[in-house]
């Protein structure tokens, strides 16, 4: 009967006041109750606390069975949810680069129609048989997001390094020669 009981060194019997069960049973109600002033508290407390606790987790994962253990329930995780896995490198990329979200691309591609700024056509480029998404084009100076570019487009406009002066020769250059072709020999 004893057993039913969790172990309380404080008090003078022993144990608890409460039965696991009925205790498990008012914490559950009381989580449920109070769950957005207990969310508030904990992210105070990590925000409070940030560096012993990140301290601590450093130190946990120097042995190595612990370590081991990490990674071997990462991977698992990792094949478990290839979907988000995918989305979570996808919107890490696009916010560490150039900052902005997945959603904000998403809208980008949606005002485009999906299809690239400058040729008006679907990206064709792929990685192991899936289309690649389209590029996001970017003013390297300002950082400044200026489209979403098929691979074709984007490298084209690089390779003119992003110079509309050299682009604009380009197009005349081609319009002017588009009539008549240059014989050699």
């Amino acid at each position: 009967m004893l057993s039913k009981f969790r172990v309380e060194k404080s008090r003078k019997d022993g144990y608890a006041y409460w039965c696991k069960a009925c205790q498990r049973t008012y914490r559950d109600k009381y989580h449920a109750q109070h769950k957005d002033e207990l969310a508030k508290k904990k992210v105070e407390y990590y925000r409070k606390n940030k560096v012993r606790l990140s301290a601590e987790r450093r130190k946990e994962y120097q042995i190595p069975e612990v370590k081991a253990r990490a990674k071997k329930l990462a991977f698992i995780w990792r094949q478990n949810n290839k979907d988000r896995v995918k989305r979570n490198l996808r919107s890490y990329h696009l916010l560490r680069t150039y900052g902005i979200t997945l959603k904000q691309y998403n809208e980008i591609l949606e005002l485009q129609n999906g299809v690239c700024a400058i040729c008006k056509q679907s990206e064709t480029a792929a990685d192991n048989n899936k289309t690649r998404p389209l590029c996001v084009d970017h003013d390297h100076e300002t950082n400044a997001i200026r489209g979403l570019l098929c691979m074709k487009c984007n490298v084209a406009i690089s390779f003119m390094g992003d110079n509309s002066d050299i682009l604009s020769s380009a197009m005349s250059y081609l319009h002017k020669n588009n009539q008549k072709a240059l014989r050699v020999g």
